[in-house]
């Protein structure tokens, strides 16, 4: 029990009663024998009283619940025809007395195994929400508790905070807290997308299984609304299609569940095409996660967890893990989770999953993950961005219509979400550098790569519209500064991070990264697509074609940023010196594809001028990813602004020496 059930009193059930005949009389209704205790939990009591004119119900709840004794007073005033008819309420006491409903449709035998009755009983609650749609204000003055999308990200973090506190009464497991910590923005972004669909909130039952729904020939009654909050309408579909997948042995895109979705969603039909109305039910339905585990959680506080059962015990960390386990085909798609999505495309294209379905995963961070899933044609590989990565899609889709050898077209992309199935790309770079040991490699990989970049500065235009990030040489000033203003993405002074004097010194560049960005702004060559991570990693080779793989941190900048990370492989790899003649080999190797544009002595100093400034393009992209990925940074996620902060401290200062030298 909680401690704020007054149930446990025993003075408590003189109360109740008297309080009901009291009530009963006042109706003119006559008590017919001493009540019964149907139902008795930490946060609420019902008692069945026989009476005159049949059984009638008492109901109180735990203070958090009181608010459904005033709900139920409004809802008799907005919607009486689906409500058992009220005889009394005490608001102050969280006491409600009802008529009789009829018999709950979970025991009806023959009524719950039949589809159209789920779908009578979903066509109706649609209604009532459509009907109470006008009132959310009056609602939440009831006490429902406000869950509209303009404040879930917060409930999300209450949700979080919920988490961490039970994680130490070992409640919710360590791994599925750090899993939903990682994800915050996508959180939020979700919610963002819900908004823009255009459907108001209205009361949410968030409890709506075939318990609390009465069917008869006169209409049908819902009960049991003290879990509602007042929030996205279509969030109550979670219950009753996860109960009728279970009744009729379907999944959750099964042709029954699909049928009684849709006789629920039909009433917004005269506003919303169908599209936008599955894709709102995949995400409300999603979302109504974060208040279920609020409400358990409010539970958990109050109670005396050793008395509570297994199930109750554990569910805000069910619920906390149910956020991010996909309802698939909710949303109107094939499949709503990504590997599941994956297998369906795989299908689509005849190719049949060889060994674990599962497949093996590869990579995963707080903003993306890797898995291969072997075929019988071969290796594929499916990735998952975060939304503040979905943009690689685009970049990739695009390279690839352009260059299909370099960027081999994706069998499948879902530009939206995010999602990318790819085939084999062959073996990396850096498998057979650890193999041959031979530093020559990075040039036919450069040659090549810079042809790519070539091709790709006719497509700027469209990959700026998809908010590719800009890190053209007109910008540069303006991303300096930012970054300077945000001493604590660089975690000035704090382990792992740029030192105070490092921070300093980067203030005082300012000036010599401006002289920088002039001399950039002057070379004749045109923006393209930069890598930005063209790592021995990224670069693979397929029957001696060079592939270019991993385009989430691409940016549109000048191109010679993308010498940072091979010449920087080269030397650590071989020992060699940034300014000697491998490296400088591997450069003019490089350039030689804009021999067209400049000479090569002003080709090499404008590969300095870019490689001086591209740190920042990587300071800010750790910064971008860690404010992505909240709770879900590590301590070397944390620190990469600072650590790519204090390399633009050293290659500012080594070009300056340049410039000076060369009288700029």
């Amino acid at each position: 029990m909680t401690a704020d059930s007054p149930w446990l009193r025993e003075e408590w059930g003189d109360e109740a009663v008297a309080w009901t005949h009291r009530q009963l009389r006042q109706a003119g209704i006559r008590p017919a024998g001493p009540g019964e205790v149907v139902h008795l939990r930490p946060w609420s009591v019902v008692m069945r009283l026989p009476t005159s004119i049949g059984p009638v119900w008492f109901k109180a709840n735990a203070p958090d619940g009181r608010y459904e004794a005033d709900l139920v007073r409004v809802l008799r005033d907005l919607v009486p025809a689906y409500i058992a008819p009220l005889i009394a309420v005490d608001a102050d006491r969280g006491w409600l007395l009802s008529e009789d409903a009829g018999t709950r449709l979970a025991d009806q035998p023959t009524a719950v195994d039949d589809p159209t009755n789920w779908q009578r009983a979903l066509a109706a609650y649609g209604q009532v929400q459509r009907d109470l749609s006008g009132h959310a204000d009056a609602l939440v003055s009831a006490g429902v508790p406000d869950h509209r999308l303009e404040s879930l990200p917060e409930r999300f973090e209450q949700v979080l905070a919920a988490g961490a506190r039970l994680a130490g009464a070992g409640l919710v497991p360590p791994g599925v807290l750090a899993r939903a910590g990682a994800r915050t923005a996508e959180v939020a972004a979700w919610c963002a997308e819900l908004a823009e669909l255009g459907i108001g909130p209205s009361l949410q039952h968030d409890d709506l299984h075939d318990g609390n729904i009465f069917l008869s020939d006169g209409g049908v009654t819902f009960i049991d609304w003290a879990d509602s909050v007042v929030g996205h309408p279509f969030g109550s579909l979670w219950y009753p299609l996860a109960r009728a997948a279970e009744i009729f042995g379907e999944p959750l895109d099964g042709p029954t569940v699909r049928a009684i979705r849709d006789s629920y969603l039909e009433p917004w039909g005269d506003q919303h095409a169908r599209p936008t109305l599955l894709r709102a039910a995949g995400l409300a339905i999603r979302l109504v996660s974060i208040g279920r585990a609020l409400a358990w959680d409010r539970i958990l506080r109050t109670s005396d967890v050793s008395k509570l059962k297994p199930y109750h015990a554990a569910g805000v960390a069910r619920w906390l893990g149910r956020l991010f386990d996909d309802p698939a085909g909710m949303d109107g798609n094939d499949h709503t989770d990504p590997h599941m999505w994956a297998l369906k495309q795989l299908s689509d294209a005849g190719r049949r999953v060889a060994g674990r379905s599962e497949g093996e995963r590869w990579h995963e961070t707080a903003w993306s993950s890797v898995r291969s899933i072997d075929t019988s044609t071969g290796r594929v590989w499916l990735k998952v961005n975060s939304p503040r990565l979905a943009h690689e899609v685009t970049i990739t889709t695009t390279l690839a219509s352009i260059a299909p050898r370099q960027v081999l077209p994706p069998i499948a992309a879902d530009e939206r979400r995010g999602w990318l199935l790819l085939p084999d790309a062959g073996r990396s770079l850096a498998e057979i550098l650890d193999e041959s040991r031979e530093p020559g490699l990075w040039e036919p990989v450069l040659r090549d790569y810079a042809r790519l970049q070539r091709a790709a500065e006719s497509q700027v235009a469209g990959l700026r519209k998809a908010r590719v990030a800009d890190r053209t040489a007109a910008r540069l000033p303006g991303l300096f500064a930012e970054l300077l203003a945000d001493p604590g993405a660089l975690r000035v002074g704090e382990p792992g991070g740029l030192s105070e004097k490092e921070y300093a010194r980067l203030s005082e560049l300012e000036d010599g990264f401006l002289r920088i960005c002039g001399a950039l702004a002057g070379i004749p060559v045109r923006d393209t697509v930069q890598h930005d991570d063209l790592t021995e990693e990224n670069v693979c080779v397929q029957g001696g074609e060079f592939r270019y793989i991993d385009w989430s941190d691409a940016v549109i900048a000048p191109p010679f940023g993308s010498l940072l990370y091979p010449v920087r492989s080269l030397c650590h790899r071989f020992g060699y010196h940034p300014e000697g003649p491998e490296a400088g080999r591997l450069v003019d190797a490089y350039l030689d594809a804009w021999t067209d544009a400049a000479d090569l002595p002003a080709l090499r100093s404008a590969a300095r001028l870019s490689c001086a400034v591209a740190p920042l393009a990587r300071a800010l992209t750790w910064r971008s990813l860690v404010c992505a990925a909240g709770r879900g940074a590590g301590e070397y996620e944390l620190a990469g602004a600072g650590r790519w902060a204090g390399v633009l401290v050293r290659s500012i200062e080594r070009c300056g020496e340049l410039l000076e030298r060369e009288g700029r």
